[in-house]
């Protein structure tokens, strides 16, 4: 007579096998900086995550900002959650925060692990007519996972600056001898506020329904958000940051909505086929070059028919970069670049034939111009 094995070992030899299948992606880390511009601690902070993300491909930063005039509803919620002192972050969401001179070991320590889901994009796409981004984020899961899993999209713009109380930022470090923030002032007028986040498209949490309350190794997810991007953000500046979450127990405590795993990306650069949504940019003329030939500054004015994503560069007669003009979304209309005649490298051009290329979508207007 056939002797039948336990349930409970049957699920534990189940589970054995699923781990033993499992092959795990690589470990990113989303680190959350709580900050203001009211908190003259927080310069530090932001430096400390500048070099963090400066030094490693893999950490994605978010500036969360509280009582100031980047500071959502959305920020609010994470700031209850979390209660931090300021500045203070979490990484991957991992549990209580912790001081900024802990941030970069447990950066490291996070990336040093690996990851049951594996996120990319799927197609980045955005209309200037209407500015509606949307965004199609894949999944793949290679572990088991089981539970309350969310996906979630955070937007963020990088490089903001402001004026007044809301975004002029107290530095405490004004009068501190050899500090890097020696001098720059108290507040900082102008200071530019870098990874602010915008909003997370849905919950902040990530948004649940959609990937299943069980995956396993070959598990695949897509989903597609879309999210009108205000007038008042700068497109080109605008970063996204997807991740998969997994809420445990009750969900109420610090260490019960960790990150499994996220993804960053630059969304302008990355447009899927380097085009927008909605009609394919067109130039209504050619270049007008002046003056041309040229000893100093030379103008290049060109029209547009649309809105649309413009990259403009001048090369030499061998096809070599020599400087880079203009890269970004610019409006429908009458354009005027100019050329001072230094390349990248901030050196004076020898005299001779260059070309200017300006490209939109799939369409290249060249021109010549000569130095003297």
């Amino acid at each position: 007579m056939k002797r039948l094995l336990p349930i409970s070992l049957l699920s534990c030899l189940l589970f054995l096998v699923l781990q033993m299948n499992a092959q795990f992606s690589p470990q990113k880390a989303i680190i959350e900086e709580f900050t203001g511009s009211w908190c003259g601690y927080c310069p530090e902070g932001a430096s400390i995550v500048e070099n963090i993300s400066a030094t490693r491909p893999n950490a994605i930063a978010v500036a969360v900002h509280a009582g100031d005039a980047m500071a959502t509803a959305q920020t609010d919620s994470m700031d209850s959650f979390y209660g931090p002192a300021f500045p203070q972050a979490v990484i991957n969401r991992g549990g209580t925060p912790i001081s900024r001179g802990s941030w970069s070991s447990a950066t490291s320590g996070a990336l040093a692990g690996a990851s049951s889901a594996s996120i990319s994009y799927k197609t980045l796409k955005f209309n200037p007519g209407n500015r509606i981004m949307e965004v199609t984020v894949s999944v793949s899961f290679t572990g088991y996972l089981e539970g309350d899993l969310r996906l979630g999209l955070m937007i963020i713009e990088d490089s903001v600056v402001g004026s007044g109380s809301g975004y002029d930022q107290r530095n405490y470090f004004n009068t501190t001898a050899g500090h890097q923030f020696q001098g720059k002032g108290d507040p900082m007028l102008n200071y530019v506020h870098r990874h602010v986040f915008r909003e997370a498209v849905g919950s902040i949490w990530g948004n649940p329904g959609i990937i299943p309350n069980q995956v396993n190794f070959g598990s695949h997810v897509e989903y597609t958000f879309e999210k009108l991007i205000p007038l008042a953000w700068d497109i080109d500046q605008v970063h996204l940051a997807a991740f998969v979450s997994h809420i445990t127990n009750d969900g109420n405590n610090v260490s019960d909505r960790k990150i499994i795993n996220g993804e960053g990306v630059h969304l302008i650069p990355n447009l899927t086929n380097n085009t927008a949504i909605g009609d394919e940019v067109a130039f209504a003329s050619d270049i007008k070059v002046y003056p041309n030939p040229s000893t100093d500054v030379v103008n290049f004015a060109f029209n547009l028919k649309n809105n649309g994503w413009i990259q403009a560069a001048v090369y030499d007669q061998n096809g070599r970069q020599v400087a880079h003009l203009a890269e970004g979304i610019m409006n429908a209309g009458l354009h005027t670049l100019t050329w001072n005649g230094n390349s990248n490298t901030g050196q004076h051009v020898s005299a001779g034939l260059y070309l200017l290329k300006i490209t939109s979508g799939s369409e290249t207007l060249v021109s010549r111009v000569m130095r003297r």
